[in-house]
């Protein structure tokens, strides 16, 4: 978008700017988001091994 003193074009560029922050910080919620939940499956998993460690002693 070229800078020119009208508004309206400051005001597309400032949405579109806005637009691409947006995606770019959902794409890092939605990457956290699995590499969290991996984790915590890793956890229940871990738990599960000493629980059954623990059964078998």
């Amino acid at each position: 978008m070229r800078k020119t003193l009208n508004g309206s074009d400051f005001l597309i560029k400032d949405l579109t700017v806005g637009e691409e922050k947006h995606n770019q910080t959902f794409g890092s919620q939605m990457e956290l988001s699995k590499w969290f939940q991996q984790f915590l499956d890793n956890c229940i998993q871990y738990m599960e091994v000493l629980e059954a460690m623990k059964i078998h002693e």
